[in-house]
């Protein structure tokens, strides 16, 4: 009898641990998933990047005082 006890409390707490890790892998899967399919859309919109290059002159930087 405590082995068909034993025996049903493994098969009882296995099959509550699988229904756990099935529930939350596919919860987070479909989240990834989406997170997924957003970032190739995003990929395929045109994209208007400008680089402005802006540097200092020798005049702007004459007067630069740190950490005072």
């Amino acid at each position: 009898m405590d082995v068909l006890i034993g025996f049903s409390c493994f098969i009882c707490g296995f099959l509550m641990m699988f229904a756990i890790h099935r529930v939350i892998f596919d919860y987070y899967a479909g989240k990834s998933e989406a997170v997924i399919k957003e970032l190739k859309r995003q990929m395929h919109e045109p994209i208007n990047v400008e680089i402005m290059h802006t540097y200092a002159e020798p005049d702007d930087v004459t007067d630069l005082k740190f950490n005072e």
